[in-house]
């Protein structure tokens, strides 16, 4: 396996050396059309439009006339399909979308959008984080980030003093280590690991 560093932040936000990362979850060989396809699933949206039939439209409880002796077709109710107002035949239905992916390839897909970051040098490390204003956050930032860059900053806990001042600057995502997927990192342009989260990811 090839080597995998992450770049160090210091707390004053000057990059100094490199942490070395765990080859079997930082440096997996990458599979493209793999991770397409898990990201798909993730982009799976639920069906949200929903139809009635004839059984769920309101009214149509009488017949609209007598079966014979009018000339006309016979029918049953005004809530028909062939009827306008009427109900729809195989028409959509709310459902939720359905989890397709096993936890194993879940797993196999973070590992590889993480070897893939750690390729082009978008892993960092940081022992602490914290700042008592967005002004101070936004200004560590802006030492090795351009503005608009997406930024995912992954910690244990997400801590008062790590929520308040990165909250509101655009682009950047704070999540806990445990809750992060694929889908959440592949199109950063920096992940930024806060203290021990670095050496637990993937386990």
């Amino acid at each position: 396996m090839a080597e995998a560093v992450a770049r160090i932040i210091l707390e004053d936000g000057t990059l100094d050396g490199k942490k070395e990362l765990p080859p079997e979850v930082f440096a997996v060989p990458v599979r493209k059309e793999f991770l397409n396809e898990v990201l798909n699933e993730y982009l799976k949206k639920d069906i949200t439009a929903s139809t009635k039939t004839r059984a769920e439209v309101r009214g149509g409880g009488r017949k609209p006339w007598r079966q014979k002796g009018t000339g006309r077709a016979r029918v049953g109710s005004i809530r028909s399909p062939l009827w306008r107002g009427g109900g729809v035949t195989f028409g959509p239905k709310f459902r939720e979308k359905e989890n397709s992916l096993p936890k194993k390839k879940r797993k196999l897909a973070l590992k590889q959008t993480l070897s893939m970051l750690a390729q082009d040098n978008k892993i960092f490390y940081t022992e602490k984080l914290g700042f008592e204003k967005t002004k101070n956050a936004f200004l560590w930032l802006t030492k090795n980030f351009k503005k608009g860059d997406k930024i995912a900053i992954i910690n244990e806990k997400i801590e008062k003093n790590l929520l308040l001042p990165f909250r509101n600057i655009p682009g950047v995502l704070l999540k806990r280590r445990s809750d992060i997927n694929m889908r959440d990192l592949i199109y950063c342009d920096a992940v930024i690991f806060v203290g021990e989260s670095i050496d637990k990811v993937g386990r």
